[in-house]
């Protein structure tokens, strides 16, 4: 920092040479206090929430045969993330298991992932990875790891040439059963799994299977043009058809038809998505959001933005999920996936947005989102004031979305 901004700073925070300040380029890794030990004061950290068992899961059979029976998912850190270790084990040794392809954004230091994908090439699959390097914080380690996969036999891609590969999809063929594909908002890394919310949308859906296949042939063969019939891909028409769903939804509000929009989201800095949720509120549109990070919207502007709540939850686990819901007339069409609304996502990186069909995951994911505008507690309001007030609800009773959802989910287990 030059030496005249770091007075002005100290000097705006009443610091002064007895104080520490710590240089730049000196160790700043905040993230080792994750695990900053106790000192025998249990009570100033949080209770442990133990990772719920998904009883459908947890029959000791064919969880490939499960999937092929039915759309599952996983929430975590609720539930936990060995139910998708559990699938890539299967799936090494399953003699019903042709290949395997996957993305991989952050792997954790002792990967299972990655000796179950070595596994399978020993054992004669066809294992693909996409990887890439330039994943932020991680590129030593993902490095590393490209170097031990592509010893073991493992056919390593390094993304694509000018886009971040971002997009966290697994890709399952079988040689008599339907394929099946497993769509993720968070990276395929343990570690990450027990602090950050995600969804796993796990399928056999022969359209979607399809179009995640078609995923992969784009970043090996990114001069091929490719189309998308059910996935929203980035960056190929993902913005396009974000921007379609909210006119849907200002033509039905027009029509008398239902109409609201709610999305759960880590960042909106996308002026031309910001610009589309103003013309949506504007229309009458209800338009509710969940957004933990950056965000370019201001509230509360008369004709503009009236329509439009955002509350922003910073709680135990890092809010991580991004989750679309979208009336259209009464269908009520939700989707899924790794992209937040920012250029570098819609314009940059290779990012999948996933629709939902299944009715009993639709209805977990509205509840996430209902219990998020709940949140009276670790919520705050979002409205582009700079002001860091609370969330406040039609009910004085104190919630807790983080903790009132892993309630919900140990009483269904």
């Amino acid at each position: 920092m030059p030496k005249d901004l770091l007075k002005r700073v100290m000097n705006k925070l009443n610091l002064d040479k007895l104080d520490t300040v710590l240089g730049g380029g000196r160790y700043h890794n905040h993230k080792d206090l994750m695990s900053f030990p106790d000192c025998g004061r249990k009570d100033l950290k949080y209770p442990a929430w133990a990772p719920i068992i998904k009883p459908e899961l947890s029959s000791g059979g064919s969880l490939l045969k499960l999937i092929q029976q039915g759309d599952r998912f996983i929430h975590v850190p609720y539930h936990s993330f060995d139910y998708y270790i559990r699938i890539l084990q299967e799936a090494a040794v399953s003699k019903e298991v042709r290949s395997i392809k996957t993305t991989l954004y952050r792997l954790a230091r002792d990967s299972k992932v990655v000796k179950a994908l070595i596994c399978a090439t020993r054992n004669g699959k066809k294992v693909t990875v996409v990887i890439e390097l330039l994943a932020r914080f991680d590129e030593t380690s993902n490095i590393g790891w490209s170097k031990k996969m592509q010893d073991a036999g493992i056919h390593v891609i390094f993304g694509v040439e000018g886009l971040k590969v971002h997009s966290k999809i697994t890709h399952i063929s079988m040689k008599r059963w339907n394929d099946i594909v497993c769509i993720s908002m968070g990276n395929f890394h343990e570690g990450n799994a027990r602090m950050y919310t995600d969804y796993m949308l796990m399928t056999a859906t022969r359209n979607v299977v399809h179009d995640v296949d078609n995923v992969f042939r784009f970043i090996e063969k990114p001069y091929s043009p490719v189309r998308f019939k059910e996935l929203l891909v980035s960056p190929n028409e993902m913005k396009q058809k974000f921007i379609q769903l909210i006119n849907d939804e200002i033509k039905n509000k027009q029509a008398g038809k239902p109409a609201y929009i709610r999305i759960k989201i880590n960042h909106i800095t996308d002026t031309t998505m910001v610009q589309k949720l103003y013309e949506a509120s504007a229309n009458g549109v209800s338009v509710d959001l969940l957004v933990r990070g950056n965000c370019l919207l201001m509230t509360g502007i008369p004709g503009v933005s009236d329509n439009i709540r955002i509350n922003g939850i910073i709680d135990r686990y890092l809010e991580h999920s991004r989750i679309f819901i979208f009336a259209a007339g009464g269908e009520d069409k939700t989707f899924i996936g790794s992209a937040d609304w920012m250029p570098r996502n819609l314009d940059n990186r290779v990012e999948v947005i996933a629709p939902v069909y299944d009715s009993e995951i639709k209805a977990d994911q509205r509840k996430v989102i209902d219990f998020g505008l709940r949140d009276n507690l670790q919520g705050s309001v979002v409205d582009g004031s700079g002001e860091n007030r609370l969330w406040e609800t039609e009910s004085d009773v104190p919630f807790r979305s983080q903790e009132e959802l892993y309630k919900s989910y140990e009483l269904q287990a």
